[in-house]
């Protein structure tokens, strides 16, 4: 298996991934690719802005989250781990403000 190297770079993409959680629209994204998976090519993609989106699950597929299998994204099993912890990091935080 291929070693995973976090950089510099993908330590500050991290942290733009949790900005990128607390944008409502791309949290429901990434809830529907945590419950069924979701196609690129959804209303729901186009509407939150395919670039943040495209961003995102770049990051996410080079850290192995997300696979693809045809034109549908599907969060691994790491993946929805990872998900599960930055929505639960939220609701914290959203607590605590």
């Amino acid at each position: 298996m291929k070693e995973l190297v976090i950089t510099k770079e993908d330590t500050k993409k991290l942290s733009l991934l949790f900005s990128h959680l607390s944008d409502l629209r791309l949290r429901t994204l990434l809830f529907l690719l945590y419950n069924n998976g979701a196609s690129f090519q959804s209303t729901l993609v186009k509407k939150i802005g395919t670039e943040k989106v495209l961003e995102t699950l770049e990051l996410m597929e080079k850290w192995r989250l997300v696979e693809r299998k045809s034109k549908t994204i599907y969060l691994t099993s790491l993946g929805k781990a990872v998900v599960e912890a930055c929505i639960n990091i939220l609701e914290v935080m959203k607590d605590e403000t």
